[in-house]
């Protein structure tokens, strides 16, 4: 199943994230509205667990209906390919610019907890080097229970469902809440805390079921209700309701305080599901437009590659513009060139020969 119009949507997550980090001390950024990308800017990546959450189960569901299962080895590998090359790269380039532009120093367990995408486990490692990646280190533990996760979720009706929705909302959030007051007796820094706060796959893993649990039921209703007509009345009534939410939480300073804990989890569903259901609208020409297309495609290596592209434009600022709003304009052009070019000669090579070499061995029996 094919839904070309969320793809844009990573994109503009990807933006919104890039801003946040890029471009936090000069104007428009530094006064509202701007400021307000620059002080929640960093929930677009809980947008990624809830979109990754949904993606994987429509696409695994279909392929669970053929196969009657989820071949587990394949799926991992599957994943892998995907992230793991241009994550790979990116972590070069960021020890490169670090250690011999900035003159840093790295220790080896930050190297070997990237590496190994296990940094997001690690409070105190979670943000170095390339700070984006605990994201991914988040995201590979989502990949490794979704197999068990998503024919577990499956038994379940519609209503139940619906209420470990609920249920999974709520103790993310509550979750959050008892580690963002302390109530957690842990001996840590306030710099590790931090990154326990925000970072841990614990205090995501709610978002990303939540998402598994939208794209079940997407999938179900798809099935059993294909009338593009009540599709489309449903698809508007959730993007209104999303909208209002947005609205609504995102002007509350009290509840955005908990935004990383998945707080805009309900609204980020609302989104996706209605942007899913509609067929043949307005917005699904604009957002399956093939250019729109192509920046969600490449929206993976404008987030995984913006540390080291941002860093190293800032250091060598090759216009001299200093730390201004020409010099942030420049960079991001920068970036999605270097994107672009690291798209079509990394990503999705190495993604084709990790898969191709896989598939061998598959039919060679020697997995």
């Amino acid at each position: 199943m094919q839904i070309p119009q969320l793809t844009f949507t990573r994109f503009l997550a990807a933006a919104v994230v890039l801003v946040f980090h890029g471009a936090r001390g000069t104007y428009p950024f530094t006064v509202y509205p701007g400021r307000y990308l620059i002080e929640y800017g960093s929930v677009a990546v809980v947008y990624f667990f809830v979109l990754s959450g949904f993606i994987l189960t429509i696409t695994y569901q279909s392929k669970r209906e053929r196969s009657g299962t989820i071949n587990r080895r394949q799926f991992w590998m599957a994943r892998f390919a995907r992230i793991f090359p241009l994550y790979f790269f990116a972590l070069l380039v960021t020890l490169f610019v670090l250690t011999v532009l900035y003159a840093q120093t790295v220790t080896p367990a930050s190297i070997l907890a990237s590496l190994t995408l296990m940094q997001a486990w690690i409070p105190s490692l979670a943000d170095t080097l390339n700070g984006p990646g605990w994201s991914l280190s988040v995201e590979m533990f989502f990949y490794v229970i979704f197999p068990w996760l998503l024919p577990w979720l499956d038994q379940f009706s519609n209503r139940v469902l619906l209420a470990l929705t609920v249920g999974g909302w709520l103790f993310g959030v509550g979750l959050f809440y008892v580690v963002a007051n302390h109530l957690i007796p842990i001996n840590l820094s306030a710099e590790a805390y931090n990154n326990l706060l925000n970072y841990s796959p614990w205090i995501h893993v709610a978002s990303f079921i939540n998402g598994c649990i939208s794209g079940l039921l997407f999938w179900r209703y798809v099935r059993q209700h294909p009338a593009s007509a009540n599709r489309n009345r449903l698809s508007w009534g959730m993007l209104i309701l999303g909208a209002v939410g947005l609205i609504g939480i995102g002007s509350d300073i009290f509840i955005m305080q908990y935004a990383q804990g998945g707080v805009l989890t309900p609204v980020f569903i609302l989104f996706i599901t209605g942007l899913s259901l509609q067929t043949n609208t307005p917005i699904t020409k604009l957002f399956s437009w093939r250019p729109l297309v192509y920046l969600g495609e490449i929206s993976y290596g404008i987030y995984i590659l913006q540390l080291p592209v941002i860093k190293l434009f800032k250091k060598i600022d090759p216009l001299g513009l200093g730390d201004t709003f020409l010099r942030d304009i420049f960079t991001f052009v920068a970036l999605f060139v270097v994107t672009m070019v690291c798209y079509h000669l990394i990503e999705k090579p190495a993604q084709a020969f990790i898969q191709t070499r896989w598939n061998t061995r598959l039919v060679r029996g020697k997995l």
